[in-house]
């Protein structure tokens, strides 16, 4: 018999995950703590290990339970994976290329939401935005670096306090609710950067500060951003931001993943404008 009641995700987790996490090496953006920790409300995540396993028991943003991984899914024994499911769960996000394990194994279904779906980017074309249709952001950079005198500066929490300032004023100008906002994450994330372990920049114009970027490596190969923020009344904010942290990336992250759009159409132009080189689809997998 499973047990499927779990305790909540807290703080004293981040070793055990981390170290699963680092043993795994996915792609997906859900397998890093911070994204799971500062998320951990909104998914009600509830920790479970069954058979020398980790898993987190979830709930998606449209509503689907499911059950996620931490081990390679071949390496979990086949009946534990068949009870989840028989339980009710769908086992959430599964790389396509483990789908034919489950059609044959368990003769189980699959299907994907495209708001899942993570923005991967290489990072020499951030970094150098090429061709006609990128134009636009090289453009938009250059009159950023004219009109304002700039500064960028690797991220510590001793910035947090510049950082709280940006995020203030981006969610003034983004005229959203917040409640549809990832603000409350991302203050806390500002100001928790050093036990999440996230690397980022802080940007400013003509000494005001006027965005920032946090995120983490995701593998040896990828880096992932949690948040971008830019107070969109300097123009050419988040051209210059994204430019400016590529470029200060270490040589060996080839790809940056920007996560999902969740749906949301301002999101989604924003994250397409970059043209994407993938769009990294989470497979949910259940009995039929």
């Amino acid at each position: 018999m499973i047990n499927l009641s779990g305790e909540r995700l807290e703080r004293s987790h981040i070793d055990e995950f981390n170290d699963c996490i680092n043993k795994l090496g996915a792609r997906f953006s859900e397998y890093a703590f911070a994204n799971l920790f500062l998320f951990r409300k909104q998914h009600d995540y509830r920790v479970l290990r069954e058979k020398g396993h980790l898993f987190l028991q979830g709930i998606t943003y449209d509503g689907s339970r499911y059950i996620m991984p931490f081990s390679p899914v071949r390496e979990i024994p086949a009946e534990l994976l068949n009870g989840f499911m028989k339980d009710g769960f769908s086992l959430f996000p599964i790389h396509e290329n483990d789908l034919p394990y489950f059609t044959s194994r368990f003769g189980a279904s699959f299907d994907h939401n495209s708001d899942d779906s993570d923005y991967i980017y290489t990072r020499e074309k951030i970094e150098k935005l090429p061709g006609r249709y990128l134009h636009k952001k090289r453009n938009l950079i250059k009159q950023y670096r004219t009109l304002y005198s700039y500064e960028d500066i690797e991220y510590d929490c001793s910035l947090a306090p510049d950082a709280l300032k940006a995020l203030d004023r981006w969610f003034e100008l983004s005229g959203l609710p917040l409640e549809d906002t990832d603000y409350a994450a991302c203050s806390e994330a500002i100001n928790d950067c050093a036990f999440l372990n996230l690397k980022g920049m802080a940007f400013y114009a003509d000494s005001v500060p006027v965005g920032f970027l946090l995120g983490e490596p995701l593998n040896a190969e990828t880096f992932v951003f949690h948040f971008a923020k830019g107070v969109t009344a300097f123009k050419g904010i988040y051209a210059h931001m994204y430019n400016s942290f590529a470029l200060s990336l270490p040589k060996n992250y080839k790809f940056l993943n920007l996560e999902q759009d969740l749906g949301k159409e301002n999101l989604r132009q924003a994250k397409s404008t970059y043209l994407q080189d993938d769009l990294l689809k989470k497979y949910r997998v259940k009995l039929n």
